[in-house]
């Protein structure tokens, strides 16, 4: 009689909560909870598994080769937001199908800095590094990893003389026309893997005099070749006040605008498989 009792008692108390405004409200709450969690799960958030897209790209990270002091994080950010940029602006079809450095960082969280730091020290991936971008299961299958060859050599190209075109298209006689350039010359080897089959696709070394296109700074000056005192002092005098003086150089492209021209022949050199 007494179990009876207090299971009569319980069952009249259950009654009265499930008829309960609060009870209501928590059980409101509770499923709009279920409801979050299972569509933060199904858009894959920052630390849920997700499948990797049937292309894309991934532009991980720009680095220096050893034999260069070590980029800075926002450095190795900087170059590859550039890259993906120059990428993206060839390859206009990769809308939507391309992440930077940024994405990689917090896919992959802290862990990150030991897989890239093997890569820069070995110069590629090693195969444990590829399982765990396997297993990272990236949105995008391909990653692009670039370093910056330690070799770098600044020159002066050879003096381009013209004759000076007056009016009605005549050659002033006595004058010349030169250019003189300085150029640059740097490299990078771009090299992309496959995240889902843990391989590396492609493997190259782009330059900066590739394709014939060569970025040089340049000065202009025009040369008195004639007999005249007075003609030679005045072109000297014209020349300085455009700060070109006869027989300088200028001095070498900056190295981030030799990168930002790389960066145009890097983007497209793409393999087949990432489109």
């Amino acid at each position: 009689m007494v179990l009876w009792a207090r299971i009569d008692y319980a069952y009249c108390m259950y009654q009265k909560l499930y008829n309960s405004k609060r009870f209501k409200r928590f059980a409101s709450l509770f499923g709009l909870a279920l409801f979050i969690s299972a569509c933060h799960q199904s858009c894959g958030g920052p630390f849920q598994e997700q499948a990797a897209a049937p292309g894309g790209l991934i532009v991980g990270a720009v680095m220096h080769a050893p034999g260069r002091e070590a980029l800075k994080p926002f450095e190795r950010r900087r170059y590859a937001d550039q890259l993906a940029t120059s990428i993206l602006t060839a390859n206009p079809e990769l809308s939507g199908s391309i992440d930077s450095y940024e994405y990689l960082s917090l896919r992959i969280g802290a862990p990150l800095g030991s897989l890239l730091n093997g890569y820069r020290a070995g110069g590629d991936f090693s195969p444990a590094a590829l399982e765990a971008l396997k297993t990272a299961q990236l949105r995008r299958r391909y990653l692009m990893m670039v370093s910056i060859l330690p070799e770098e050599q600044s020159f002066p190209l050879k003096p381009d003389v013209e004759p000076v075109i007056g009016r009605l298209n005549r050659e002033i006689p006595d004058y010349r026309d030169q250019s003189r350039q300085t150029i640059l010359l740097t490299a990078v080897r771009v090299q992309v893997f496959d995240t889902i089959t843990a391989r590396k696709i492609s493997d190259n070394i782009v330059r900066s005099d590739d394709g014939g296109q060569i970025l040089a700074n340049e000065y202009k000056s025009r040369q008195y070749v004639g007999n005249s005192v007075i003609a030679s002092i005045s072109n000297a005098v014209s020349n300085a006040l455009r700060k070109t003086p006869e027989g300088k150089y200028p001095p070498p492209p900056a190295r981030d605008d030799v990168l930002r021209h790389i960066w145009t022949r890097v983007a497209v050199q793409l393999p087949e498989d990432v489109f």
